[in-house]
């Protein structure tokens, strides 16, 4: 069995709620620096997180790509709220040409 040091995990998991505070405070620089580093480490709601700023254009310029490949990111690791998206995303992702699998 796989174990991790709970120290990490706690750690990332201040600094995702961090992320989300700043977010909701509309503080999108910010919240991109701290998604950004913990998708950078597979952190796959923070990679999900990822796609909806560089899909809405918030704190960085919209791009469907960088997007899709965020939200392909997530679900290559199993990203439940990737099933729930809508039409738009899917057209979206068609459009860039870049697939995502649910698991």
């Amino acid at each position: 069995m796989n174990t991790v040091d709970p120290k990490v995990n706690a750690q990332t998991a201040r600094t995702f709620r961090k992320a989300v505070i700043y977010y909701k405070k509309q503080q999108y620089k910010k919240a991109l620096e701290l998604f950004l580093q913990l998708a950078n480490k597979n952190e796959l709601d923070a990679q999900f997180n990822l796609g909806v700023m560089y899909f809405k254009g918030e704190g960085v310029l919209k791009n469907y790509k960088e997007a899709a490949k965020w939200y392909r990111k997530a679900a290559e690791q199993g990203c439940k709220l990737i099933k729930s998206k809508n039409k738009e995303l899917r057209d979206v992702l068609k459009a860039t040409k870049v697939s995502i699998k649910n698991k």
